[in-house]
């Protein structure tokens, strides 16, 4: 379903909210289109394949990153009215809110995100990551941090603190990511493969079975 036809559906249900739904729609759908592009554009030393795989591992915190660069000063339900957390998603909620403020007091220029990003998105461990790709993705985290860490001009207490980040992002769950901000998305999965075949120009296997 694409994005004209779900404002159209939206519009269908005729209620006070559907100028902060549509808000949230497209803003979240732009964060995603553009964390999609972000893979493709710095992840030429690695195979297409993997990139696909590391980023269906990633692209719930990815999001999350995109959408703080996005954000910046402005607290996130401000920007999108159209959020609604429900009791089960309280405390990821809290961890998601807890990454944005993190992010935000470690004042980053665009290098030190662009750094921070490859952490977050370079993963040997990754669900179907296999040898020798792995090693290479390890390698490829290793130069990541060295380089990050350089450009911080060796402040060991931000960087440390930037890596215990990276770990906090990993406690946010995928699915919680789906529920608070493309709950108005009947087709996530359909969503998130169309993205990557226009980005990638290759038609992506599909999530449930990414892994087989």
């Amino acid at each position: 379903m694409g994005l004209e036809e779900l404002e159209n559906k939206l519009y269908e249900n005729n209620n006070g909210e559907i100028a902060e739904v549509i808000s949230l729609v497209r803003q979240c759908v732009g964060v995603l289109y553009e964390t999609v592009l972000w893979v493709a554009q710095i992840g030429n030393a690695i195979p297409v394949r993997d990139q696909i795989l590391l980023l269906y591992e990633s692209w719930h915190e990815l999001f999350l990153v995109g959408l703080f660069n996005k954000l910046r000063t402005t607290p996130i339900q401000q920007t999108l009215p159209g959020l609604q957390i429900s009791g089960a998603l309280e405390d990821q909620w809290y961890i998601i809110t807890t990454v944005l403020n993190k992010l935000k007091g470690f004042k980053l220029d665009l290098v030190a995100m662009g750094r921070f990003k490859q952490l977050v998105f370079l993963r040997y461990d990754a669900h179907g990551m296999q040898y020798p790709c792995s090693v290479h993705i390890e390698n490829l985290q290793t130069q990541a941090q060295m380089m990050l860490r350089e450009h911080l001009l060796y402040d060991n207490l931000k960087f440390g603190k930037m890596l215990l980040t990276v770990g906090d992002l990993r406690d946010v769950e995928a699915r919680s990511v789906r529920s608070i901000f493309f709950h108005h998305c009947p087709n996530f999965e359909g969503l998130l493969q169309a993205i990557i075949t226009e980005v990638f120009r290759i038609h992506p296997v599909p999530l449930c079975r990414r892994y087989n």
